[in-house]
């Protein structure tokens, strides 16, 4: 009798200290889940997307997730089998949770943000048409060659690429030349400035590409317009740089 009673005693303690071991790390897992979170929702939002915006998705966080998911799936099951988990289980939460850490050490994520990258290349833009503009008064007309252009888009162009390809991969913005107003030489890709200058030089317009739900885009106002910024001398007007807003 004495045994057994013994023995009733040891396989509720067992059972306490199995219970305990789960609590701490089922806690543990819980953080690790609501850091990873955000990325896998970011990542099923932008499978299929030709392009992105902002950083991609942390690839440790979401592996720490997934071994912490491992771990405790394998402590469920040692707990309805009233068996203690396996030690391997417990690694992969901790690992999960260190994981977790080194992620949090390296800053918030650049902010994945359409608007945010459509209003940086926007800016770009509209640096190039103010710096045309002010040259168009100043001597009457402007280069109609590209190079001057791509020099000036180069200059005024924002470190660092808010846009990235589906292998999120950087897209460096480009300048595309236009032979008309309406040409299409080349596919939309976010970040590019299409400039067409009139051949006498007297006139110029400017667009910009960016993305809309992955896909490459015109920019455009509130009512759906396209944005044209456009250059025309103006022999009215005196000839001062036009000051940037």
């Amino acid at each position: 009798m004495k045994s057994s009673s013994k023995d009733a005693r040891a396989t509720s303690s067992s059972a306490g200290l199995r219970w305990v071991h789960a609590i701490i790390f089922l806690g543990l897992a819980a953080l690790v889940f609501g850091a990873a979170i955000p990325e896998w929702q970011y990542l099923g939002e932008v499978v299929g997307w030709p392009y992105h915006t902002g950083e991609p998705p942390r690839g440790v966080l979401l592996v720490g997730s997934v071994l912490a998911a491992v771990g405790v799936l394998r402590l469920g099951v040692a707990l309805v089998r009233s068996v203690s988990a396996p030690l391997w289980a417990s690694v992969c939460i901790l690992l999960g949770v260190l994981a977790t850490m080194l992620t949090g050490s390296w800053g918030p994520p650049l902010e994945r943000s359409e608007r945010a990258a459509n209003l940086s290349i926007l800016s770009s833009a509209r640096r190039v048409h103010l710096r045309w503009v002010g040259v168009l008064q100043e001597e009457g007309e402007v280069p109609a060659r590209p190079e001057p252009w791509v020099e000036s888009l180069g200059a005024v162009t924002q470190s660092g690429s808010r846009v990235s390809n589906r292998f999120f991969r950087p897209v460096s913005p480009r300048l595309v030349w236009l032979t008309a107003p309406d040409a299409r030489p080349t596919p939309l890709v976010p970040g590019d400035v299409w400039v067409f200058v009139s051949p006498d030089g007297i006139s110029f317009e400017v667009r910009a590409v960016g993305v809309e739900a992955g896909q490459p885009v015109f920019l455009h106002d509130e009512t759906g317009a396209p944005v044209v910024l456009r250059g025309l001398f103006n022999p009215d007007l005196p000839p001062t740089q036009p000051r940037e807003p």
